[in-house]
């Protein structure tokens, strides 16, 4: 019978962004589909045009997703019953415009937008260029704790480790953001490109990897 020790390794860095991804959530209602669908046009077209002024290529806005749905509301009537009633078609556009993080460049765009008549719902988010290279070292921390971890047991218990007879990893991909801004704050600068002096903290990430040694005699 073989002798085998599992270990968990733990790794954690972190990774200082520098990109800002402006995400844009646009919606409304009409009562006929075709209508939706160019009012859903008509606000996309709006924005890719303020961005276009700013100096982005006109396939820098790109969707994330697109639906046009039916709507419906309850309500009671004079029976105190309850009634659904159509109230027409509703677009739900989500996009997102990708660039350097660059906090002036951040103020003049959504004192741009704040400009729009009908100025989209955002978001804003700082996030990393090359997101499998964080990921790749974040796994590489995680492999080095457990070897750590697993010689430090066999080195007290006075036996060696020998070949690695399994590896469970469970890859979860997780989002590389961080988001410092609240809505209302948002709302309270959207139109004073000055005041973005904004230095976000460097985004904390985790993983583990569970490995499973041969152990022999000294």
């Amino acid at each position: 019978m073989s002798r085998t020790i599992s270990v968990t390794g733990k790794g954690s860095i972190s990774v200082k962004p520098d990109m800002i991804r402006l995400c844009f959530n646009m919606s409304g209602v009409r009562p006929e589909y075709n209508e939706a669908l160019r009012l859903s046009s008509d606000e996309s077209g709006a924005l890719k045009k303020c961005l276009q002024k700013l100096g982005f290529k006109d396939d820098a806005l790109k969707t994330t997703s697109f639906s046009i749905d039916s709507k419906y509301e309850n309500y009671r009537d004079e029976k105190n019953e309850y009634v659904r009633e159509f109230v027409g078609y509703e677009y739900r556009h989500s996009a997102y415009i990708a660039f350097e993080a660059d906090n002036v460049l951040l103020g003049k765009i959504l004192s741009a937008i704040a400009a729009i008549e009908i100025a989209p719902e955002f978001h804003i988010e700082y996030t990393v260029r090359d997101p499998e290279s964080a990921r790749k070292k974040l796994l590489e921390a995680a492999v080095k704790d457990a070897r750590a971890k697993a010689e430090c047991i066999t080195t007290a218990a006075n036996v060696a480790l020998d070949v690695i007879e399994a590896i469970d990893y469970a890859f979860e991909d997780e989002s590389i953001v961080s988001r410092p801004l609240s809505r209302a704050m948002l709302c309270a600068k959207a139109n004073d490109e000055a005041s973005f002096d904004i230095e976000p903290d460097d985004i904390k990430l985790t993983d583990s990897v569970r490995i499973v040694w041969s152990i022999r005699a000294l």
